[in-house]
């Protein structure tokens, strides 16, 4: 398949405690919020203001336990998500063949990813058991990441 078969396509992938990871990847990107980010809680859906300034990831503490999916952009515009999850769970998404397979492995491996899959640029499922089902089960036309080793499409 063409590159561009894959322009609406994001690799994602999981990681356990946010900590660093949130400016580690900000900065390694160079990423600003996107026009809305929003929060979801099982009774409402939100937006969280976004005005650019230096500090604005640091407002996640006071919704660590909400479903928040954070729209980045980097200088090119291409959009990222960084998408918090139960139990201090975080999920990073990037656009899908920005980084060679290296590139990505590395990536990973610095981030100590539990698990990673590529899809379409929806975010993903707000429950851990069905991220780590997707991560299991992509489309068969995606590549995975798995107990540490990439995986091919269809593999």
């Amino acid at each position: 398949m063409s590159d561009s078969f894959f322009d609406d396509s994001d690799f994602f992938f999981l990681c356990r405690g946010i900590g660093e990871r949130l400016e580690a990847f900000v900065t390694r990107f160079t990423l600003r919020p996107n026009s809305h980010s929003e929060v979801l809680t099982p009774l409402t859906e939100r937006h969280v203001p976004q005005n650019g300034q230096p500090g604005w990831l640091w407002h996640l503490d006071a919704v660590e336990h909400a479903g928040v999916d954070l729209y980045l952009l980097d200088p090119s515009d291409r959009h990222f998500m960084i998408c918090l999850r139960p139990d201090t769970h975080v999920v990073f998404g990037l656009p899908y063949n920005l980084l060679s397979e290296e590139d990505m492995s590395a990536l990973l491996r610095q981030f100590d990813a539990i698990c990673g899959w590529g899809w379409s640029n929806e975010p993903p499922p707000q429950l851990l058991a069905d991220i780590k089902e997707r991560a299991r089960n992509p489309s068969p036309i995606y590549r995975r990441y798995c107990h540490g080793s990439m995986m091919q499409a269809g593999d």
